[in-house]
């Protein structure tokens, strides 16, 4: 196991309360994504036990949370072991899959407060679930979007956060004696995020036992080629066709997802880091018995699959009727023909050669006519001057 901690850490504490909210970060050289089904939570080494948890990439750093169990007997330790299934990294120098361990333990009194989620990644306001294990009324400080007081009450409590006027970024907020990391997504004026998906998200609910392909667009905006990274999870899902090693302004990108086996559930994230920057492409597909429950939003909502951005937000143009895109042309909630590239004037050639030729072709028809008329009209006069001179008998 020495390599193995040499390759991949965490910052989590030893040793946690009942009823604790858990929040740290997975450091070292982690070559894959990690997702939710690649984390588990062992009791005593080997008794796999259910927790409240997520996973999520944020400037390029993994945050976990986990709420430890509360019926931990007062002053009896309960062993428990952090386990990442798979995960590949660097083992002196070597690339490898390996099983990271790390073990912690609950004990003590049962905390005052948990709250959840512990990691938030929103372009929308959000809630945070704040439960008050006791039975008096408790104040907590909270620190956005401006530092204020939170009365709770016992059991749980709903924290409201709007970020209507927050800027966009990666923000370490105060949730009473809990520390989030949230990262905010936001396009701001002058600093757009170059890529734009259509739909904004993937929301359906299907019947049970059928399946079908989710298709959605990729539009880079930018200046020059792109180099992205995308994250999500491949046991769950597969896109169709793969990214593209790189991304060229004003290009649409046509996808489709497919469910790998379809009948469960989903809730997922398709993760989009560039520059320093991430973007979340939620995936919501629900299974359902119930045929009156039946749709898919993103695309019921969206019939034509439209771009459903103003033109001037992909950076684009409309071309007048002397002028060509040079690029893709896609519809937008302004301009039905917007141009992701450049607008050029029409080819200046010309094809009046052609009438030219026509016409000149024609002159030739009718002078060869004209000539063969008149040559055959004076052939005939001069045989009706001789025939009236008498130099030329007609036979009857």
């Amino acid at each position: 196991m020495i390599p193995f901690a040499i390759a991949i850490s965490t910052d989590m504490k030893v040793t946690y309360m009942p009823g604790e909210t858990a929040i740290f970060t997975i450091q070292g050289n982690i070559l894959e994504p990690i997702f939710n089904v690649d984390l588990k939570f062992l009791r005593d080494g080997h008794i796999e036990v259910p927790f409240d948890y997520d996973i999520k990439k944020i400037n390029g750093k993994y945050y976990v949370y986990m709420v430890m169990p509360n019926n931990i007997k007062e002053n009896v330790s309960s062993d428990y072991t952090f386990l990442i299934k798979d995960l590949a990294t660097t083992v002196n120098g070597q690339n490898q899959k390996i099983d990271f361990m790390q073990n912690f333990s609950v004990s003590g009194e049962l905390i005052d407060y948990s709250i959840t989620p512990g990691i938030v990644s929103s372009s929308d306001n959000f809630e945070i679930e704040v439960t008050l294990n006791g039975d008096l009324d408790k104040s907590i400080e909270v620190s956005l979007p401006f530092q204020r007081e939170i009365l709770l009450k016992p059991g749980k409590n709903t924290i409201r956060f709007d970020i209507s006027d927050v800027s966009g970024g990666f923000y370490e907020i105060s949730v009473g004696d809990y520390v989030l990391p949230v990262s905010i997504i936001k396009e701001t004026k002058g600093q757009i995020f170059p890529f734009k998906f259509s739909p904004f998200e993937i929301e359906s609910t299907i019947l049970r036992g059928t399946d079908r392909a989710y298709p959605f667009d990729l539009i880079y905006t930018g200046e020059g080629n792109a180099i992205a990274d995308f994250s999500y999870n491949s046991q769950i899902f597969d896109i169709t066709p793969a990214f593209p090693e790189f991304f060229e302004p004003g290009k649409l990108y046509e996808f489709s997802l497919n469910v790998k086996n379809p009948g469960k559930d989903i809730d997922e994230v398709i993760i989009l880091d560039y520059g320093g920057d991430s973007f979340n492409f939620p995936v919501r597909i629900l299974y359902t018995e119930n045929e009156s429950i039946i749709g898919t939003p993103y695309l019921d909502n969206n019939p034509n699959n439209k771009i459903e951005h103003f033109c001037s937000e992909l950076k684009g143009n409309e071309c007048s009727s002397s002028q060509i895109c040079s690029g893709d042309v896609v519809s937008t909630k302004d301009i039905e023909k917007c141009c992701l590239a450049t607008c050029s004037e029409t080819s200046s050639t010309s094809y009046s050669w052609v009438g030219y030729l026509i016409g000149f072709v024609l002159l030739l028809i009718l002078g060869f006519v004209g000539l063969r008329y008149f040559k055959s009209k004076k052939q005939g006069d001069v045989i009706k001057e001789k025939i009236n001179k008498g130099k030329i008998v007609p036979v009857i």
